[in-house]
């Protein structure tokens, strides 16, 4: 039986899908992901084996169970996900029905990792955390220092900083990164209390809270 590969694609950008996952990637005989990366597939330099099969599982992640491992013995299969698979991605709901030893992970660079290197920002000591499509504690995830968050479109990144400022944390520097590594990539910084009269379209935006 083939093992499964799991590949993430980094944050956005074609360029910045590694090698590895390119290799995996021409070598797969069914593809399985979103719409959205599926369509990236046809972007990737050096990707040359563009006959596979593709699967999109948008709107129907857990169909997507039964057709793996129906694939699996047979095929090579390739799961791609944005951004690294392990990070608040495809890889606990694979890691359901899938062994360590069926798995083979293929890491990608995440929004998170991106955005600390466009604000050239150390965070070996970063608290991390998402509200993209789940809740999370901000204040508790804050209050340990620097942090970073990925959003969604439910809450807007006013809310958030009001949400935070309201929380003690007016004063503190912070980073909104949306689009990152596509042309329209903006980052935004100011203080907390500075964002809560912004207006930015945060359906891509990763928050970086700063320790200062």
């Amino acid at each position: 039986m083939n093992r499964v590969n799991v590949i993430g694609l980094g944050p956005g950008s074609p360029e910045y899908v590694t090698p590895a996952a390119v290799k995996l990637l021409n070598v797969s005989d069914v593809v399985i992901g979103g719409t959205r990366n599926l369509g990236m597939l046809d972007f990737i330099p050096g990707l040359e084996n563009i006959r596979f099969e593709r699967y999109d599982i948008t709107g129907r992640l857990e169909d997507a169970k039964s057709f793996i491992i129906s694939e699996m013995a047979e095929r090579r299969v390739s799961v791609i996900a944005s951004g690294d698979p392990g990070f608040y991605g495809i890889l606990g709901f694979l890691k359901r029905f899938l062994s360590d030893e069926e798995l083979n992970v293929i890491p990608g660079i995440s929004s998170v990792q991106y955005m600390f290197a466009k604000i050239a920002l150390p965070w070996e000591s970063a608290r991390l955390g998402s509200i993209h499509g789940r809740s999370e504690d901000l204040t508790a995830l804050v209050s340990g220092g620097c942090a970073a968050f990925l959003t969604d479109s439910r809450e807007t990144i006013s809310s958030i900083a009001k949400r935070l400022s309201n929380s003690g944390f007016g004063k503190r520097k912070m980073y909104a990164g949306c689009n990152l590594s596509y042309p329209e990539e903006i980052i935004h910084s100011g203080s907390v209390d500075d964002f809560i009269a912004k207006d930015i379209d945060n359906r891509l935006c990763v928050v970086v809270i700063a320790d200062e």
